[in-house]
């Protein structure tokens, strides 16, 4: 398994699950929260499974970080190793 450069790494899977909220609720608030520029496809892929995963990153410190979203982790890991 290939994990971008980290001093810390987050991987969530269903996170609007534990706030009530739908997948749509939940990238409508959280597509600003550093997250990585989200394919077309990847969004429309996580809508039509409801499936949503979340691997968030602390590169080199904690104050900057990067975060992609995907409908499986494999993808979601795919787009963290770039």
């Amino acid at each position: 398994m290939k994990l971008p450069k980290h001093i810390s790494l987050i991987i969530e899977h269903q996170p609007h699950s534990a706030l009530y909220e739908t997948v749509e609720q939940w990238l409508a608030t959280n597509d600003d929260r550093d997250m990585a520029d989200l394919e077309p496809e990847d969004r429309e892929e996580i809508l039509r499974t409801g499936e949503l995963w979340v691997v968030h990153w602390y590169p080199d410190t904690p104050v900057g970080s990067c975060a992609v979203a995907a409908a499986t982790l494999e993808r979601a890991l795919e787009l963290a190793s770039k």
